[in-house]
């Protein structure tokens, strides 16, 4: 008579994940690939819809340009199973600096960031919608964040005009 053992294992399961799984145009994401069950060596076929992206590693690192899902086929022995996460890209935000960029000497100029964003950091210090600058403080950067906690920037230069010289010619005098 002849014996084959069996080993019996627990069915091969996949969970996909990023850390973390919301972020900001430009920043990258770690996927993680977690299994449980089954045996032997496993491999791993990554995919992303839209399409693009591809690799075999575990737990790669991406950069997505917009809102991605990753699928992770996990390979082991006979069995392939699938997971997948979804990855949301916010994009950055875009202030734009207004108000007058040139001013009258020995004054100063007022300038807004825009509304709508939770916090302002400007090259002048100031920490709300709008500064008061001048050209000492070229050039005059502020640095915003949106309520997704993704930020953006904006840079301007001021420019300083001289007070013309007005005469009105030479004094006269001239009777009643």
């Amino acid at each position: 008579t002849t014996f084959s053992p069996w080993v019996l294992t627990s069915a091969l399961r996949v969970t996909a994940s990023a850390i973390p799984a919301t972020i900001c145009s430009g920043n990258s994401t770690q996927l993680n690939t977690s299994i449980s069950g089954g045996s032997g060596t496993s491999t791993y076929t990554w995919a992303s819809v839209p399409a693009g992206f591809s690799s075999s590693l575990a737990n790669p690192v991406v950069s997505p340009a917009g809102n991605t899902t990753y699928y992770v086929t996990v390979s082991n022995c006979a069995t392939n199973v699938t997971g997948s996460v979804y990855v949301a890209v916010n994009a950055i935000p875009t202030p734009t600096i207004t108000g007058p960029l040139n001013y009258c000497s020995g004054f100063s100029t007022t300038l807004d960031a825009g509304a709508g964003y939770t916090t302002y950091n400007w090259s002048t210090g100031s920490a709300i919608q709008t500064t008061t600058a001048t050209t000492l403080n070229n050039p005059i950067i502020v640095t915003v964040t949106d309520a997704s906690g993704c930020t953006g920037t904006d840079t301007v230069n001021v420019t300083q005009n001289d007070l013309p010289n007005v005469s009105a010619g030479v004094d006269t005098s001239v009777c009643t």
